[in-house]
């Protein structure tokens, strides 16, 4: 009996030594790779799709985002994401105005069926259609956030004035000192009067 257990262990020992030679190798050949690629390192899975990823990037960066869809309200905060979106993705400009139209849902997919059939459509950049789309959804192109920022009053609690005001800070560019006295200028006043 002690024969076959020896016999096993040292099978598993040998097993153990190929494997981490294995290891070795493997973390030396995807080192050369990467180097050779200059930071990058390319897989291929069983599909045969082949996905490049650059070695330096953290988790986070490579992290799978995806685009907003947009259902034909709040197109500043649609915009604004998408936007984000094509910066971390670096996605080509041929691409952004397809994306953009893909993401659509509700009456902003209706719309976009009859925009995508004009013969002119394919034509257009991705700003072009940005443009027609703002043109089309965009309800707060006529407003003036810093004059309502600046008749902003509190009326319930703190937390909704909060909630309404960051939304309208975040649509202007004001100096702080500036969004400060809009902020404090606003609070009821024995709010007001105790900061």
């Amino acid at each position: 009996m002690e024969t076959f257990e020896q016999k096993f262990t040292d099978a598993q020992e040998s097993t153990q030594k190929t494997l981490d030679s294995l290891q070795k190798t493997i973390e030396s050949l995807v080192s050369s790779i990467t180097s050779i690629n200059g930071g990058n390192i390319i897989v291929t899975n069983e599909a045969g799709v082949t996905n490049t990823a650059d070695s330096s990037q953290s988790v986070i960066e490579r992290a799978h985002i995806q685009f907003p869809t947009f259902d034909g309200t709040n197109f500043r905060e649609w915009r604004a994401k998408a936007e984000q979106f094509f910066e971390l993705e670096d996605t080509p400009m041929a691409q952004r105005g397809k994306l953009l139209l893909l993401s659509m849902d509700g009456k902003a997919f209706s719309w976009q069926r009859h925009y995508m059939q004009q013969p002119r459509f394919k034509d257009k950049s991705w700003e072009q259609i940005l443009q027609d789309v703002a043109y089309r959804f965009d309800d707060s192109a006529f407003d003036d956030p810093v004059a309502e920022l600046a008749r902003l009053k509190q009326e319930g609690d703190l937390g909704e004035y909060l909630e309404t005001f960051d939304s309208l800070l975040a649509r202007v560019a004001v100096t702080e000192s500036m969004a400060l006295s809009f902020f404090l200028s606003g609070l009821k006043s024995d709010l007001e009067k105790s900061i």
